[in-house]
């Protein structure tokens, strides 16, 4: 595939990546809930085109932006298309800690409703 770097600076830093991906879905006793009806969910695999943007920007010494859309296009047809958009915002509370919201947007084959999944972490690091 080919790789852009879109913009490279201090406090913003951007790519695109393009190539010919795959993708699998491995599915065991998993069901999809569809008003009040449980449907047996499929396993699928598919190819084609893979679209990449990246991106991560240091708005203040405190608050970081991190974003990265993966999308696969199987077919010509928008309605085949199957993408992850995941974005977090990292507020740095300490030098070790750290609050995440993180706001993942997802669209999978067989799966007709875009899925959302939010999540608020407390994160703790250090440096061996």
């Amino acid at each position: 595939g080919a790789s852009l770097s879109i913009c490279k600076s201090l406090r913003l830093n951007a790519s695109l990546r393009a190539g010919y991906g795959a993708r699998q879905t491995f599915v065991r006793d998993s069901y999809l809930l569809i008003g009040d009806k449980l449907t047996p969910m499929k396993e699928s695999h598919l190819t084609g085109m893979e679209v990449l943007l990246t991106s991560d920007a240091r708005v203040t010494s405190r608050i970081a932006i991190n974003s990265e859309f993966d999308m696969l296009m199987p077919k010509s047809d928008p309605n085949a298309w199957v993408y992850d958009w995941e974005n977090r915002i990292r507020m740095f509370l300490t030098k070790w800690m750290s609050l995440d919201y993180t706001l993942d947007l997802f669209r999978e084959e067989g799966v007709d409703e875009l899925q959302s999944e939010h999540r608020i972490l407390v994160r703790f690091s250090f440096v061996l």
